[in-house]
């Protein structure tokens, strides 16, 4: 997976009993340690159970990250038009929570996959623009915080 950028990194492997049911984040996390491990179609089922319990409770930051992060397991395994598939799911609903940074990945990881299939053009015509920029003129500088 080297070249290639996750959204959301890794934490301590937790259980899936938090309180009143499962808890996505402990999937993701379980998903996230198997992946780094060696354990891709184990990890797939971990993220898959964690995509399902985000898109449930509306939590569509974490579901983009999920989203990103099962591609790069695909494209980690050489599926690269799957891994391409889950990173145009990701896409959108990065944007539209202003994940800036996770979109700016997914962009890349988007291209990385296309460099490996050898169109090195294609990113930039099949790729809806980024989002633009903050609106803060380039010579006013900055307010300070109150």
């Amino acid at each position: 997976m080297v070249g290639q950028v996750a959204v959301r990194g890794g934490g301590a492997v937790g259980g899936v009993d938090v309180g009143s049911g499962p808890d996505a984040g402990a999937f993701y996390d379980l998903g996230w340690a198997l992946q780094a491990t060696g354990n891709p179609n184990r990890a797939l089922g971990a993220y898959e159970d964690a995509l399902r319990l985000y898109r449930q409770a509306h939590e569509r930051g974490n579901e983009a990250a999920t989203l990103t992060s099962i591609g790069l397991v695909y494209a980690g395994r050489g599926d690269h038009r799957q891994a391409l598939d889950y990173y145009r799911q990701a896409l959108p609903t990065l944007r539209e929570v202003g994940d800036r940074a996770g979109e700016a990945a997914t962009l890349s990881n988007i291209g990385g996959v296309y460099a490996r299939l050898g169109d090195h053009r294609r990113p930039w015509t099949t790729t809806s623009r980024p989002s633009p920029p903050n609106r803060r003129s380039a010579t006013a500088p900055a307010k300070p915080p109150p």
